[in-house]
């Protein structure tokens, strides 16, 4: 019984160091988990954020669009108004 305890004892004595690395390991995988995983946050709120700003700036340039829009055809509205009245005068002698 004596030697079973004794062997039992060695052989806790090896494994120990070995448990030991393998915390140490395990441990160190995890904070570079966790640190992967801050990072991949971070990256994704920067993502979410571009995408956000894609959209402002969609929005504004299709907003200007309309505007262009609608101030070309008030000016075409007066340039027709303008060259009607000029060729009325033109005509009337006036």
């Amino acid at each position: 019984m004596a030697r079973l305890r004794d062997e039992a004892a060695a052989a806790q004595r090896v494994v120990e160091p070995q448990l030991r690395r393998c915390k140490a390991r395990a441990e160190e995988a995890e904070a570079a988990l966790q640190a992967a995983q801050r990072a991949l946050a971070e990256k994704e709120a920067v993502q979410k954020h571009m995408e956000a700003q894609v959209v402002r700036l969609s929005e504004a340039f299709n907003r200007q669009v309309e505007e262009r829009d609608d101030l070309q055809s008030h000016l075409e509205v007066r340039l027709t108004l303008t060259l009607t009245l000029a060729l009325t005068l033109t005509l009337t002698g006036a």
